[in-house]
């Protein structure tokens, strides 16, 4: 068959400073068994060597395309960048100094296809070392399960089951139909809380595979690996976003548990807020004090982590012995895995 009469995969990678990690990223692309794909390179203001290794990967490939931002605008405006200029059916998203299995677009593509699914998720290998050889058998078995209904993939977004959807918008195949009016926001970091449940809830059908063809490398210059800062509360902007959708949409336990973990994070960005930035920093402390009642008083909380976070909130330095962020998350563990 004629590599024009299969769909065409769009790979939109954005980088910044990525020349330790780039040729990896970029040869497991190139390297797929399926050869109908369009790989979209975004330059977020790079100052080192990596514009210069894209460029002479695209002057020997047709199928990749370099884009330059004006100045460094961050991941969300290059992958808005990345999905405005692609031209595939579908998307797929590879980090900069990730990689991914020569098998990967065809295997995702295949059950795509097969079983009509405008979603497709495979598992994630973490903390691999840009060394490591794909060893992945495409004959080899791998559990699947496929969600229907948009409420109960909405509840595999964030419960324990190990078929659950993962938060990143990365390992996963998706059909371009899905980002119709769905764009990241702009100068936030935890980019992908704010999209990956909307994509999610409206998938027509959506899979989940156990097979890890998704190599996560994470450089030590990660946005997921910075110093602890201010932005890291961009995160509580998307959950409380995430927490409206679920109202709206009429599905009040996905809230309820959105509704924890906006504790869970609040907590967690107090802890670190005094470890790392001091108690000098006011402003986030009252951002801390003025969200956490507000999902304390949620009809989804039940009454006994009420009563923990409001215990909490009177006494934030102690106690830690009767409250642990293990105990917030415990029931969000479903047990019958891959079912």
């Amino acid at each position: 068959m004629n590599r024009n009469d299969k769909p065409l995969v769009s790979v939109i990678t954005p980088f910044y400073n990525r020349e330790d990690y780039i040729e990896k990223c970029i040869d497991s692309i190139i390297g797929q068994t399926y050869a109908n794909w369009e790989l979209i390179l975004i330059d977020d203001g790079s100052d080192d060597n990596t514009a210069s290794i894209c460029k002479s990967y695209m002057e020997k490939d047709k199928r990749i395309r370099l884009i330059s931002n004006d100045g460094n605008r961050g991941v969300a405006y290059s992958r808005n960048k990345g999905l405005d200029a692609m031209k595939g059916e579908y998307i797929i998203f590879v980090d900069s100094d990730d990689f991914i299995s020569k098998y990967y677009i065809e295997l995702l593509l295949k059950i795509a296809q097969e079983q009509s699914c405008e979603m497709v998720q495979c598992k994630m290998e973490w903390e691999c070392s840009s060394e490591k050889e794909d060893a992945f058998d495409i004959n080899s078995h791998y559990h699947m399960t496929i969600h229907t209904d948009p409420a109960d993939a909405s509840r595999a977004l964030q419960d324990g089951r190990d078929s659950r959807f993962g938060g990143m918008v990365c390992a996963k195949l998706y059909h371009s139909r899905l980002f119709d009016g769905v764009r990241f926001p702009l100068d936030k970091i935890h980019e992908d809380e704010a999209v990956t449940h909307i994509l999610v809830y409206n998938a027509n059908r959506r899979a989940c595979i156990s097979a890890k063809i998704y190599y996560y490398v994470g450089s030590s210059t990660s946005i997921t690996r910075d110093v602890f800062s201010k932005k890291r509360y961009d995160i509580i902007d998307q959950l409380e976003a995430r927490y409206q959708f679920y109202l709206d949409k009429g599905l009040t336990d996905c809230a309820y548990i959105t509704a924890q973990r906006m504790g869970v994070q609040l907590i967690e960005l107090y802890r670190n807020t005094k470890e790392h930035l001091g108690e000098d920093n006011q402003d986030l402390m009252r951002q801390y004090t003025d969200t956490l009642p507000r999902y304390i008083d949620s009809p989804f909380m039940t009454d006994e982590k009420k009563q923990l976070h409001q215990l909490w909130l009177k006494n934030p330095d102690e106690g830690e012995w009767y409250f642990s962020i293990w105990y917030m998350r415990e029931n969000f563990s479903v047990k019958d895995e891959w079912v």
